[in-house]
């Protein structure tokens, strides 16, 4: 009893921390999806302009707009990567602090209270408050899909390439909220209704 009660307190906590950063991670994700916006608009910018031919047009007078216009745009395009590289690190805090919820949670559960554990009892829910073991694949499950996708957003920043139409996209494409996990997070979060404010 005393083994079952100490995980449920330390899940209850879990999922509180895990509610709070998951919060976060898409409200960073929502507020600087602005920016990708605009830096694939410069992007198009940038692309268009290399590849105009100044010959026989008034333009020709002046060889060093090219690259005068092609500065201004990489200058505002730089300027907004970081922005992003700051969004990206902040969203890498949350997803370590759910990451450590999930790691200490399992630890404490298999090694300090794995032998006083009663399974049968671990195994079955009550009306109000899940089971511990669905409890368990819950928070890794949350904690696996987070971290994947945030590694996908920071492999989209690691690659981009201005010029590169397809680079800017998956960047634009991965630069948003994953509406499954989304989905998921919310259904987890209703089936935990009672048991969040519940007190142990």
């Amino acid at each position: 009893m005393q083994a079952e009660s100490a995980i449920l307190r330390q899940l209850q906590k879990s999922f509180k921390i895990v509610k709070h950063q998951y919060e976060k991670y898409n409200k960073d994700i929502e507020e600087t999806r602005q920016y990708v916006e605009s830096i694939v608009n410069l992007s198009e910018q940038l692309i268009a302009i290399k590849d105009v031919e100044m010959d026989s047009t008034p333009l020709e007078k002046f060889p060093d707009v090219k690259d005068k216009l092609s500065g201004k745009l990489m200058m505002s395009i730089e300027h907004l990567i970081e922005k992003l590289a700051l969004s990206l690190h902040n969203q890498e805090m949350c997803v370590r602090h759910i990451t450590q919820c999930q790691t200490s949670t399992s630890e404490l559960c298999r090694q300090r209270y794995s032998a006083q554990l009663d399974i049968q009892a671990a195994m079955e829910g009550q009306p109000l408050r899940p089971s511990i073991t669905d409890m368990l694949l819950w928070l890794q499950s949350i904690e696996v899909a987070v971290r994947l996708n945030y590694g996908e957003r920071e492999l989209a920043m690691n690659t981009v390439a201005y010029t590169s139409e397809d680079k800017m996209h998956i960047l634009q494409d991965k630069w948003s909220i994953d509406k499954q996990l989304d989905n998921s997070m919310l259904e987890i979060m209703a089936r935990l209704m009672y048991f969040l404010p519940e007190k142990l």
